[in-house]
């Protein structure tokens, strides 16, 4: 199945040469879904519940997530999540499925009524300004919860 391979792109007036295909499985394969589950069960398994650590994936996209009392404790524990033995940058090379850094996002939540600072997120490849918003797996998200991002999408 993951042998051999080759796709044709095709758009406008164009249609390509077969392209071979080395990595990843076909989009569309009805194995898909359950292959992804045994593919991300080591990502997710990445944070220590009992310390406020916690990851979901849905196919390939993933969020890890960290509560604390202010964001600054979050984000080391994020970032210990990412670059501990066996943490999340060290899943990406055991996989072969690198983070496309330029997706990655950073929110915090908080109450509107409490502002709070909210620090950028430094990576050993990236320093990530949080959003004030992003989207997950088609739903958007706001920092507040508030769900006005939400309503205005829909």
């Amino acid at each position: 199945m993951l042998r051999d391979r080759s796709t044709i792109l095709c758009f406008n007036d164009h249609t390509s040469s077969p392209i071979k295909i080395d990595n990843r499985i076909g989009q569309g394969n009805p194995l898909l879904m359950a292959l992804y589950q045994f593919y991300n069960a080591d990502l997710v398994e990445i944070p220590k519940e009992n310390e406020g650590e916690t990851a979901e994936a849905y196919i390939d996209d993933a969020i890890i997530s960290a509560t604390a009392k202010t964001f600054k404790e979050a984000h080391e524990k994020i970032i210990e999540m990412m670059t501990r033995d066996g943490g999340a940058i060290e899943w990406t090379k055991k996989h072969n499925s690198h983070f496309e850094f330029s997706k990655l996002v950073l929110i915090d939540f908080a109450h509107s009524r409490r502002p709070a600072e909210r620090p950028p997120l430094t990576l050993p490849n990236i320093i990530i300004n949080p959003s004030k918003s992003m989207k997950y797996l088609g739903i958007m998200l706001d920092q507040n919860l508030s769900w006005k991002e939400q309503l205005a999408y829909v």
